[in-house]
């Protein structure tokens, strides 16, 4: 067995056990919904509690050095607003120890090359034209179980002339063998199609997917190894919010052999080029 790949398969077990023992409560998609994305509310109450001691920290010595409370205070009475006012930098600490141990993790799965596999994901978004590629990657995801549903995005037959015939029969190719291969993974093929040279098109319905899937972001990924450029950037632009991820399975013609899949990470720094 390759050592490196012993940290993803630790992380699909726990994963699959966790889905098994607890209950499905999608907290995440309940902040989103009343505005409040998880790590904002966590920022958001952190820097409240901080402030907030800060300042009765700040009223207590003041009132005491004013010697305005009838009662001096003695220095026992600062510890548990101190130890309040300090508890979030532990938690701020543990979430960086927290972050730092999985970036570990990740840079163990690493090849020799410096390319770097995803996690194997519940939902798997797949952009059609070569139906061998795009089952590369469902028996990449299907490896533990971990796979649901796929998604499957081929083109419409618009511009034939310059992008050829639909790829709509792929995409029913692709299902059929998926079917037969892993039964239970779930399928959908969206036969309204995208069109091959209005990436716009596959931007809003891969936004789409997103949206109604029912899955969280973070157990979906985009894989932009099919479909046409304007398909391929559509999709890579719906996944510039850091939580989703993207993928694509590289092929080499000499030896016929398809590697991967790899994931781009690249999603922390894309919005540092706006603005």
């Amino acid at each position: 067995m390759n050592p490196n790949s012993r940290p993803r398969q630790l992380r699909s077990w726990i994963s699959q056990q966790s889905q098994h023992w607890m209950p499905q409560i999608h907290l995440g998609r309940v902040f989103r919904k009343l505005g409040l994305p998880p790590w904002t509310l966590a920022g958001v109450g952190i820097s409240a509690i901080w402030f907030t001691y800060l300042g009765s920290l700040a009223e207590k010595l003041l009132r005491d050095l004013l010697k305005l409370n009838p009662t001096p205070a003695n220095w026992v009475d600062y510890l548990p607003p101190l130890f309040v006012f300090l508890l979030p930098f532990l938690v701020v600490i543990m979430l960086g120890l927290w972050q730092e141990s999985r970036r570990q993790a990740s840079q163990l799965e690493f090849a020799d090359n410096g390319l770097q596999k995803p996690e194997e994901k519940r939902g798997l978004i797949l952009l059609v034209s070569n139906p061998e590629s795009a089952m590369f990657a469902i028996a990449f995801h299907s490896q533990s179980g971990s796979l649901q549903q796929v998604w499957l995005l081929p083109s419409d037959g618009r511009a034939i002339a310059q992008f050829g015939v639909s790829t709509i029969a792929k995409a029913e190719e692709i299902k059929q063998r998926c079917e037969q291969q892993f039964p239970g993974v779930k399928v959908n093929v969206m036969e309204r199609g995208v069109s091959p040279g209005d990436s716009q098109d596959t931007f809003d319905l891969v936004n789409q997917i997103y949206r109604r899937s029912g899955y969280e972001p973070q157990e979906l990924i985009a894989d932009f190894t099919g479909g046409t450029k304007p398909m391929s950037v559509g999709m890579i632009m719906a996944c510039l919010p850091s939580e989703r991820e993207l993928e694509y399975v590289s092929y080499t013609p000499e030896t016929r052999q398809m590697h991967g899949p790899y994931r781009v990470d690249y999603q922390h720094k894309a919005f540092d080029l706006i603005g």
